[in-house]
């Protein structure tokens, strides 16, 4: 009897261990945090063509985030590579602002995120070999180069070589390509000339780009000298003296966009043409002008035939007249959603457009060209209110003001992007930017919580709430348009 007694005893003590003194009740748990929704694009189309490259008949093209395989014949497509998408979740998109191909290797600079390592074992079918992620370059990589049988990546922060990761260059600042010079390895930062090994400043120039073997100044180099009212294109010596300054040197009085060199013929991409030199011996001679707007880059196809891509799409001019058709002509043109400076939205449908034309999109079902003009007084929208609180964008551009009952907060993106969009989306607050859409919190408490980043080719100017299932459209100056959502985690 005794032990029973004890034997009861002992359980009571064990339902008031559980219960909490007294026998008040169960013991609450904290309750868990749910996970954080992921803030997904559930459609997307267009982009600018920025960057190409031509190999054993293939085309290789960058389209905003993605890597095209063309057929160099006519531009159409063989396969898709999006290998940004391989640095983490979907959000992060960031274009392709640099290409080349090494040996059997085609790698990419993903803007500021990292570089992408494709394996040309089958070059119509490009495979992702490696992601070197920018932490683990130690820069946030812009463009690649060759020089001296090594591969360097230079961006913000110095230059790194490729194989072995070693930072060979450290400087604040966005830093050029690697060159040969008589002086070493040579590279450029804003307008000056820098010697890899010890940092010497040594010339003038925005960029530097060899002159192919054959030229007809062996060793000798073109380069860019961006200044603040115009940019001169040239031809300096190995020991980076210009060549002359009055014959070999031109000052462009448009934006220049790409310069590349075929045989002994400079190709410029500046504003809204293609100008053409001849270098011949110490000067450069005016060849020819293509007008084409909105051109970022270009391949010779053959005598009579150019690949070019830009804003526009992509596709291919005939030069000049022959048995197929006249001179300046394109023989095959796709063309995609970019260059989008206003847009309007009625619910189903964005209208986006700009100085290259006008485009109809309807939600996820793609986007078709139209001969309607874009609209002409659509404004990015600047302030925006949810329950508890109002955003709006400073006059600096850097920075979103949030005011609610608690007090003002202030966001603003880690790189310094300039903002031009706020919207009020589901009761967060949806930032466009330079580099993509930021979500904040958007509530009366601690309203400038970031809740989910999209990492996209900007500027994002217009976010348009959707009617229907939650989620915004979004357009992009040069990413094209799509829709995103803001979803529970998988």
């Amino acid at each position: 009897m005794r032990s029973t007694r004890c034997l009861i005893s002992m359980l009571c003590l064990g339902v008031i261990a559980v219960m909490g003194p007294g026998c008040a009740g169960p013991v609450r748990r904290p309750a868990r945090e749910s996970p954080a929704p992921v803030l997904r694009i559930t459609d997307h189309v267009g982009g600018r063509h920025e960057r190409m490259l031509f190999r054993e008949g293939l085309w290789y093209q960058s389209c905003g985030h993605e890597l095209l395989v063309l057929e160099r014949a006519d531009g159409s497509t063989i396969a898709r590579v999006a290998p940004g998408r391989h640095l983490g979740p979907v959000r992060r998109l960031a274009p392709i602002t640099d290409m080349l191909i090494h040996g059997d290797r085609l790698l990419l600079v993903l803007e500021d995120d990292g570089v992408a390592e494709l394996s040309l074992a089958d070059p119509r079918g490009p495979v992702i070999s490696d992601i070197i992620e920018a932490e683990r370059l130690g820069i946030r990589p812009r463009r690649l180069s060759v020089a001296a049988g090594e591969v360097y990546i230079s961006g913000v922060g110095g230059i790194a070589r490729l194989s072995d990761g070693e930072i060979v260059f450290r400087r604040e600042g966005d830093i050029g390509r690697v060159v040969t010079s008589n002086w070493g390895l040579v590279t450029t930062i804003g307008r000056r000339i820098h010697r890899l090994r010890d940092g010497e400043y040594i010339g003038s120039a925005s960029a530097l780009i060899p002159l192919p073997a054959g030229s007809s100044l062996p060793g000798s180099l073109a380069f860019i000298r961006r200044g603040e009212q115009r940019t001169s294109i040239g031809l300096m010596h190995g020991d980076l003296r210009e060549v002359d300054a009055r014959k070999a040197t031109v000052a462009l009085d448009s934006p220049l966009h790409r310069l590349r060199i075929f045989g002994d013929r400079m190709w410029v991409v500046a504003g809204e043409a293609i100008r053409v030199y001849e270098m011949r011996g110490d000067a450069l001679k005016t060849a020819m002008t293509i007008p084409v707007a909105g051109a970022r880059d270009l391949r010779i196809i053959d005598e009579s035939h150019l690949a070019i891509s830009g804003t526009f799409g992509r596709g291919i001019r005939r030069l000049r007249a022959d048995a197929t058709g006249p001179g300046g002509a394109w023989v095959h043109l796709h063309r995609e959603p970019s260059a989008l400076t206003r847009a309007d939205f009625d619910g189903r449908h964005v209208l986006a457009g700009g100085a290259q034309g006008a485009w109809l999109y309807r939600l996820g079902s793609g986007a078709r060209p139209v001969d309607e003009d874009a609209p002409t007084e659509s404004t990015p929208q600047r302030g925006a209110v949810t329950v508890g609180a109002t955003a709006l964008i400073d006059d600096d551009n850097r920075r979103l003001m949030i005011s609610t009952s608690e007090g003002e907060f202030v966001h603003a993106e880690p790189v310094g992007a300039t903002l031009h969009c706020v919207a009020a989306v589901d009761g967060r607050f949806w930032v466009g930017h330079d580099r993509g859409i930021t979500v904040l919190r958007g509530g009366p408490r601690d309203p400038a919580a970031v809740i989910g980043r999209l990492r996209l080719d900007g500027p994002v100017c217009f976010i348009f709430p959707l009617l229907e299932g939650g989620g915004a459209a979004w357009v992009s100056e040069f990413g094209g348009l799509g829709v995103a959502r803001l979803d529970e985690p998988d």
